[in-house]
């Protein structure tokens, strides 16, 4: 089996803005988006965190604040000088007016790298299960997958049992209506309104972690629950929720269907439209509280946590101070990005998983690419790597990216699988 490639060159954001990073959201996107989508982004994260969820990442290809290494150092290799656009931390604060204040560590500790990385990394930290590496977890969940005009977010609430499921499949569904509510349709300053659809399933999730030859750690989430909410969410059109019958029935046997105002599809899916007059009081979510009540699994972490986080962050984040400008974490750059796609991999196990990461990890060593990305999730199994980021800058980063393209394919056509 040969992989498919596609490689391409963009302009995008590598920097982060650490003042977004207080709230546990789409922090990494923070540094260049108009101030009305960063407002509505980052306040719809927010949302998800008051309401239990989980475990927050974006599901389509985006370049995360963690791949920054040394942007506070000379880049040798970099011999002509890029222009950088700075981050307007203003856009940022405004969002940020309601959230208690984040001491210091957060800018410059272990909290700071905690931020780059979803909660269920941080309990893998914290429990000291990385010596277990290669291994995977499993977890009865909700899943919420929301498309934001192209963009996605992936959330996860975790239930004990079958028992507490329509208490948590309510809670999402709540939350769902709030953002759509809220931030259904959001215009921009460019002209463009951004619009929501939200698919809503329930069912195992597997959580794999895996590592290379390099210290480096990573992480992937897969299951049926992913193929079933991808589907529910393909269904919609701006301003949807869709729910998969499963999920919906979890509603029915407690009766809290009744709840809202509902239409079945012929596609064994159900969407809710609206809470049922019936409801006097729909649920609100404040924006008032503290930071430690709405990501606590940042704030279990401590000092010896920090070197192992940095495992999970390539390249590593690296002298920052609480006496640093912030303005200098963030620019804009080009790069030149790899999909390396394989979707006969629909089912892949974690040993073969680690197998084409290790491979994967060292072509992209010897040619000076970053990992950014690992989907094991719609349309089979694809890694997403980035040429040209700070401290990986070279003349020739596309030619690199080509040359790492061609050892791939002889090296993963060699596994016969």
């Amino acid at each position: 089996m040969s992989p498919s490639f596609c490689v391409c060159r963009v302009r995008v954001s590598t920097g982060h803005c650490t003042r977004c990073a207080r709230c546990a959201s789409s922090a990494s996107r923070c540094t260049r988006l108009p101030d009305p989508e960063l407002e509505r982004g980052v306040r719809a994260a927010h949302v998800l965190r008051r309401l239990g969820s989980d475990f927050v990442v974006f599901a389509e290809p985006h370049l995360k604040a963690s791949n920054m290494k040394n942007l506070l150092q000379k880049d040798e290799k970099k011999e002509e000088p890029e222009q950088t656009v700075p981050c307007d931390h203003k856009t940022a604060s405004r969002c940020l007016l309601n959230l208690m204040p984040v001491v210091s560590e957060t800018v410059s500790g272990t909290l700071l790298n905690g931020t780059f990385l979803p909660d269920i990394c941080l309990e893998v930290v914290h429990d000291r299960e990385l010596s277990k590496l290669p291994f995977a977890k499993s977890n009865l969940t909700v899943v919420l997958f929301a498309d934001i005009s192209g963009d996605a977010i992936f959330c996860i609430w975790k239930a004990d049992d079958k028992s507490t499921l329509a208490d948590t499949i309510q809670t999402v569904v709540d939350c769902s209506l709030n953002i759509q509510k809220n931030y259904g349709e959001w215009p921009t300053c460019i002209g463009v309104t951004l619009r929501v659809k939200i698919g809503i399933a329930t069912g195992m999730l597997e959580y794999h972690f895996f590592n290379d030859d390099f210290d480096n750690v990573h992480y992937s989430a897969s299951g049926t629950v992913v193929e079933y909410v991808r589907n529910a969410e393909m269904l919609c059109t701006a301003g949807d929720i869709i729910l998969t019958t499963e999920a919906w029935n979890f509603l029915e046997q407690k009766g809290v269907h009744t709840r809202y105002t509902y239409t079945a599809l012929p596609e064994d899916m159900v969407k809710v439209l609206c809470f049922d007059p019936s409801v006097t009081e729909e649920e609100k979510v404040s924006f008032t509280s503290a930071f430690a009540g709405v990501r606590p699994a940042l704030y279990a972490l401590n000092f010896e946590d920090a070197p192992l986080l940095k495992r999970f962050i390539s390249p590593v984040v690296v002298n920052i101070k609480t006496q640093e400008e912030l303005i200098f974490l963030s620019e804009m750059r080009h790069v030149t990005i790899v999909f390396i796609c394989m979707p006969e991999f629909i089912d892949i196990d974690l040993a073969t998983l680690s197998q084409l990461y290790r491979i994967i990890s060292a072509a992209l060593k010897e040619t000076d690419g970053v990992l950014n990305k690992v989907i094991t999730f719609d349309k089979g199994c694809s890694f997403l790597a980035v040429f040209g980021l700070p401290g990986y800058k070279g003349k020739n980063e596309t030619c690199n990216a080509l040359m790492c393209c061609n050892k791939l394919v002889h090296e993963i056509s060699a596994m016969n699988m």
